[in-house]
């Protein structure tokens, strides 16, 4: 099997990547929280996301300094926000979070502190956009990734949800 055509059937399309962008910026232009910025994340900020994949990841970035003290609020805060402009379902994480289904795309929107270093992390979440960081430093790695992703899907092996019991993007992305 020729890896490098496995490789260019699994990149998205530059038509899916606008559209993807399109998505992002009308989730992201609503969410207008002071002391709190909206990014792209997950496989999505890391450019290691599959063709035909359709979810989005989005982390809304509260300050420590501001939110610190109301970590616990922080879901309950974006909710409030989010309730403005779209239909979101409330999921139970960590910390909670919201999908927002806007066909093609379910479009997962999690709070987090802005932290800078480890020891500011006061939920496992607010580490997210550290991992963003961390793998966009060695983007020359993005397409074995996402060949990497194409293997354990094959497997039946990607996922981290209890029910697959697999690997998360973020896992083989560090592999």
């Amino acid at each position: 099997m020729d890896l490098k055509k496995v490789l260019a059937a699994s990149k998205p399309t530059l038509q899916e990547e606008q559209h993807l962008q399109r998505v992002v910026k009308k989730v992201i232009s609503k969410i207008k929280i002071p002391g709190a910025i909206p990014i792209l994340g997950g496989s999505g900020a890391k450019n290691t996301w599959l063709k035909g994949t359709h979810d989005i990841d989005i982390y809304v970035k509260f300050k420590v300094k501001q939110y610190s003290q109301k970590s616990d609020q922080l879901a309950d805060i974006l909710e409030k926000e989010l309730k403005k402009h779209f239909k979101i379902e409330r999921l139970h994480g960590s910390r909670d979070y919201y999908q927002i289904n806007l066909p093609p795309y379910t479009v997962e929107v999690v709070p987090i502190l802005d932290i800078k270093k480890a020891s500011e992390a006061q939920n496992i979440t607010d580490f997210s956009h550290l991992h963003v960081q961390y793998v966009q430093k060695h983007k020359k790695l993005a397409d074995d990734i996402r060949l990497a992703k194409l293997f354990a899907k094959a497997q039946g092996v990607y996922g981290a949800e209890s029910y697959i019991q697999g690997f998360s993007g973020y896992v083989l992305e560090l592999l």
